[in-house]
């Protein structure tokens, strides 16, 4: 995962595949703060979408973030919403249900 600060929404789709691409296994989770809100973008790879729906990942987040909504697809997803003090409860949020589908 990473926190970056004022990254355009629209550029971390291409973070989060270039990131993908490097990795053979893995979710890539990117918060970015940008004019006063916070935005999301997770990415599984293949071999991981059996298991991990980006689309759910990021609703987890969003919900969090007090956005609504959030879509994609299963291999990458995105969403947003206006409070930026809930960046690190996203992601503890996010990373409890990826550990809930592990166990």
């Amino acid at each position: 995962y990473k926190i970056m600060d004022d990254v355009e929404p629209k550029n971390l789709k291409n973070l989060v595949d270039n990131i993908k691409k490097a990795k053979s296994s893995g979710i890539v989770i990117l918060f970015s703060k940008f004019n006063l809100k916070v935005s999301l973008v997770i990415g599984v790879t293949e071999d991981l979408a059996k298991n991990f729906d980006a689309v759910k990942l990021v609703k987890v987040g969003v919900d969090a973030l007090g956005g609504q909504g959030g879509g994609g697809k299963i291999y990458m997803a995105q969403g947003g919403g206006p409070n930026i003090q809930s960046i690190n409860t996203a992601l503890d949020d996010i990373k409890k249900e990826i550990l809930r589908i592990l166990l």
